[in-house]
């Protein structure tokens, strides 16, 4: 006999033991079910409130826990998010809520066990709802700052409540994850709207500098060619014409930008001797670096008094501005001038000899 009742007391203890593991899988595949719908209810929703409001009616109806609220924590004052109460239609049911300083310097620490709302101060009634006891889940979040979780349950068995501790933890963890992600989300979408619109307007403002610079470009030029001196610029490092005016080009020819300016302007095939290019950059950096001379062109059979000095240019280190004005005109009547004054004092010369030989026949 002692050796069935052992038999029978050993078959107890491992049902029992059994019992307890189907109980705790049970919890376990509750708790997973309860993590799997939060995450499917709130997935698609994009109202901050809407999803705490589908994450406490699910945790209160699987987890049988009559009161679930959430709120934004201001000096111990719990301002409402959303609420789920399962034994009212009172949607305000339990608010003003209030925290003692004590229950805010413990959830510095993390989650806190309260028994019969002791530091709690909230308009539910003993009547109408006797608490148990109540887990408090600090957070922290983008969209609504410090806040709490408070999950209140009639039962007087602590044990219970930090049973689900872990649990409750990773549903506030995922709530307020993807709370984050929301915000984040439309924080971008606003930066990028933001920076759409910056781009635009730089845009507008290139474009529309574009076309002052466009404009004062063409006066630039148009004044530049309504000189009748011919004007050409050239890159001081290789010889190579960048610009030249209309008046230079109907002198040197239309294709002249691109070409040495020693063959285009002389028909030479190395720079000129006469070149001042050297000079001028030795001397580069002084306000009176330019020079002034008389030069002939062979082509044009022409005379020219040009004025040089380096300039800045667009992608060129150094370029040489040259103004050259048509002197020639001057030249003829310098020659002319001359050969007047020649013909003045051979007059004369010959006036002088006329007088002194006037003077000696009288005298003879």
């Amino acid at each position: 006999m002692e050796k069935d009742s052992f038999e029978v007391d050993r078959l107890r203890a491992a049902i029992k033991i059994l019992e307890e593991e189907n109980a705790q899988l049970s919890d376990r595949a509750e708790d997973a079910m309860l993590l799997g719908l939060v995450a499917e209810a709130i997935e698609g929703i994009p109202e901050p409130s809407a999803i705490v409001e589908q994450v406490l009616e699910r945790t209160s109806i699987l987890k049988d826990l009559p009161f679930v609220t959430c709120g934004i924590l201001r000096g111990g004052e719990v301002e409402k998010i959303a609420s789920y109460v399962a034994f009212s239609d009172d949607s305000g049911a339990g608010y003003p809520l209030h925290l003692s300083d004590e229950i805010c310097r413990e959830l510095v620490e993390g989650p806190y066990l309260t028994e019969c709302l002791q530091g709690i101060t909230t308009s539910l009634g003993a009547d109408t709802f006797p608490t148990g006891w109540t887990l408090i889940i600090p957070f922290h979040c983008h969209q609504y700052g410090q806040g709490v979780f408070l999950f209140f349950d009639r039962r007087t068995n602590q044990k219970r409540l930090g049973s689900m501790l872990f649990l409750l933890d990773q549903v506030v963890r995922l709530t307020i994850g993807r709370l984050d992600n929301i915000f984040l989300a439309r924080q971008l979408t606003r930066m990028n709207a933001h920076l759409e619109e910056r781009v635009l307007a730089k845009t507008e403002d290139l474009r529309a500098s574009n076309i002052r610079l466009q404009q004062v470009y063409e006066r630039f030029v148009a004044i530049l060619n309504g000189v009748d001196s011919y004007i050409h610029v050239t890159d001081s490092s290789n010889h190579t014409v960048l610009f030249g005016n209309e008046s230079a080009k109907k002198l040197f020819g239309t294709t002249m930008e691109g070409q040495k300016c020693y063959r285009v302007l002389r028909n030479e095939n190395a720079p000129c001797a006469f070149c001042k290019m050297p000079q001028l950059l030795a001397g580069r950096g002084k306000t009176d670096n330019a020079v002034t001379w008389e030069s002939f062109n062979p082509l044009l059979g022409k005379w020219f008094l040009n004025s040089e000095r380096i300039v800045d240019w667009p992608d060129v280190p150094s370029a040489l501005l040259t103004v050259g004005t048509d002197i020639s005109g001057l030249k003829t009547v310098e020659e002319e001038k001359k050969l007047l004054a020649q013909k003045l004092h051979h007059t004369q010369k010959m006036e002088a000899i006329g007088r002194l030989a006037g003077g000696i026949a009288h005298d003879f």
